[in-house]
């Protein structure tokens, strides 16, 4: 049996998911050092740097680490992370646009990227870390 909701419960989720994505796209736009270009560069180009379990930071373009075949292949993948993460945000936070069009869809699909953007940031992280220790051993 479906997880029936009624409409104003919806709407204060919606807005709920929708004010934690503005929130979080404003402090990517407008933290210092940021802004349009440097989410552009994290998508082309990735994370180029990595953070130790001694928090000592090393740079993934450092002669070592920059030969290995395995430093693109992370390159590419934070850069889809970085990319499902931006969308997922920037889609939530243009749906209030959209309202005139089935409100009820609008919301869920307003939800549906929220949690996608925390679950890529959450997991993205997660298997991001992993996967360095497995093929660069930092």
């Amino acid at each position: 049996m479906p997880i029936c909701m009624n409409m104003k419960t919806l709407k204060l989720l919606f807005y709920i998911s929708f004010c934690l994505c503005l929130i979080q796209l404003l402090v990517c736009l407008f933290m210092p050092f940021a802004g349009p270009m440097s989410i552009i560069n994290l998508i082309k180009h990735g994370t180029t740097e990595v953070t130790t379990s001694n928090h000592i930071i090393i740079s993934l373009d450092q002669t070592p680490y920059k030969e290995k075949s395995a430093t693109q292949y992370l390159r590419f993948l934070s850069g889809l992370f970085y990319f499902i993460y931006f969308f997922s945000i920037i889609f939530c936070c243009f749906l209030p646009a959209f309202a005139k069009g089935n409100t009820k869809r609008i919301y869920i699909w307003g939800i549906a990227s929220c949690i996608t953007a925390v679950l890529i940031s959450v997991v993205g992280g997660l298997i991001w870390r992993h996967l360095v220790k497995l093929y660069l051993g930092i």
